[in-house]
C-alpha cells in the first residue's frame, strides 16, 4: 500500500507542476519533507520576485512616458 500512497504523491507533484507552468500561481502542493519545503519556498519567493520586477518596470515605464 505505501508504493501506492508514492504514486499517487509523485502524480500530484507533476500535475501541481504543470499548473505552476502554466502560470496558476497559488496551487495547494503537498509537502513531504523540510528538503520539499524549503525548494517551495524558494520558488514561491522567486515567483514573486518576478511578479514585483515586473510591476516595478511598469510603473518606472509608466512614470517616465
Amino acid at each position: 500500500m505505501e508504493k501506492t500512497k508514492q504514486e499517487r504523491m509523485a502524480h500530484s507533484v507533476e500535475l501541481v507542476e504543470a499548473l505552476l507552468e502554466a502560470g496558476i500561481e497559488f496551487v495547494p502542493v503537498p509537502v513531504v519533507s523540510s528538503e520539499d519545503k524549503s525548494m517551495l519556498m524558494k520558488s514561491s519567493v522567486a515567483r514573486l520576485e518576478a511578479i514585483q520586477e515586473a510591476i516595478i518596470k511598469e510603473a518606472l515605464n509608466a512614470a517616465l512616458h
